[in-house]
């Protein structure tokens, strides 16, 4: 299934700073999960997420000032 507008999505990561230390985590279980399409997570996110498909495994970099 694709990351499309109106899908929840739950997905596992690591949040780290431009020195490598981990700042946040979700994993397989205790998953991070929002719903596609509403602009509940940093807009560059669901960019990138949007379209990608179940057991993808992607590295994001967002740049400080499109970030919370």
């Amino acid at each position: 299934m694709l990351i499309t507008e109106n899908k929840v999505v739950s997905m596992s990561y690591t949040l780290t700073d431009g020195q490598g230390q981990i700042l946040d985590q979700a994993n397989d279980q205790l998953p991070f999960m929002y719903l596609q399409g509403y602009q509940n997570i940093i807009p560059a996110l669901e960019a990138a997420l949007a379209g990608k498909a179940v057991g993808d495994t992607l590295n994001i970099t967002i740049p400080p000032e499109q970030a919370y």
